[in-house]
């Protein structure tokens, strides 16, 4: 059976970037449903800490629990400046030599109410920076 995407999705960019060292957050509304779509920004590592592995989860807001958690092995190294996509349906491509990184999310990624999604990296340091945010999702009311 096909689902058929009747609501258009949501889009973000965001016109600040969290502070360097900060992880990005943002909690959905109470009375909307998210699916995540994509998730990319720009990550850039300082050259204190040798090496981070990018992350992005979502959480419930209430328990602090867990309800999606995705971790790339591949490691950004001292220096280095990544776009990372996470999204639905892309191949993982994650080459050390590469500047732009995909990395999947199963499909039917939905938040609950008041979800908080976040990303940030392993080993983050104070220098590394977020930024380049957009991030989109199709909202279901409840």
């Amino acid at each position: 059976m096909h689902y058929q995407r009747n609501i258009p999705y949501e889009s973000f960019a965001l016109p600040g970037n969290p502070a360097a060292g900060a992880l990005f957050t943002v909690t959905s509304p109470a009375n909307e449903l998210w699916e995540i779509v994509t998730v990319c920004y720009r990550f850039t590592a300082a050259a204190v800490v040798a090496s981070r592995l990018p992350w992005l989860r979502l959480r419930n807001s209430a328990a602090a629990l867990d309800l999606y958690r995705f971790e790339c092995q591949t490691a950004i190294t001292t220096g280095q400046t990544i776009d990372i996509c996470w999204a639905v349906g892309v191949p993982l491509n994650v080459l050390a030599t590469s500047t732009f990184w995909t990395l999947p999310l199963p499909a039917n990624c939905i938040t609950a109410v008041q979800t908080i999604l976040e990303f940030g990296a392993h080993a983050m340091n104070g220098g590394d920076q977020i930024s380049n945010i957009f991030y989109t999702y199709e909202k279901r009311l409840v």
